[in-house]
């Protein structure tokens, strides 16, 4: 995820803020080559998310059933403080933010597409009125 972080660099609009048609174009198609980067590691963290959120209830369920406790209250308290489930959860929180990730970078970048297209159409607007 990281080398396509750093992809974004790439559209660096002007100074002054105006964006010719063939500027617009250009970014678009950077826009929408970095997107389906991103598309590929939300694929990619889904995937990680649920394998984590598996592990971590697989942990829990053997922890509970492991657990020399009386009650099942008890249980339930050692299971969570157990180090596997505990490794697991933080796995899982990180699984889930990585997921966050690729969701806000790929919105981000279609956002950015779609505001390049309307560029696009106003510059050719203003062409036709010129």
């Amino acid at each position: 995820m990281e080398a396509t972080e750093d992809e974004s660099e790439k559209i660096q609009p002007p100074e002054d803020g105006y964006i010719p048609s063939e500027d617009a174009e250009r970014f678009m198609v950077i826009a929408q080559a970095i997107s389906s980067k991103w598309v590929g590691h939300f694929a990619n963290a889904t995937y990680h998310r649920e394998e984590a959120r598996f592990k971590r209830d697989s942990a829990y369920q053997l922890a509970f059933l492991e657990s020399g406790a009386k009650s099942d209250r008890q249980k339930d308290v050692d299971a969570k403080q157990h180090p596997t489930v505990r490794i697991a959860e933080a796995t899982l929180i990180y699984a889930t933010a990585a997921l966050k990730l690729a969701e806000l970078r790929h919105d981000e970048l279609v956002r950015a597409y779609h505001a390049f297209k309307k560029i696009i159409e106003i510059r050719e607007k203003e062409k036709q009125y010129s």
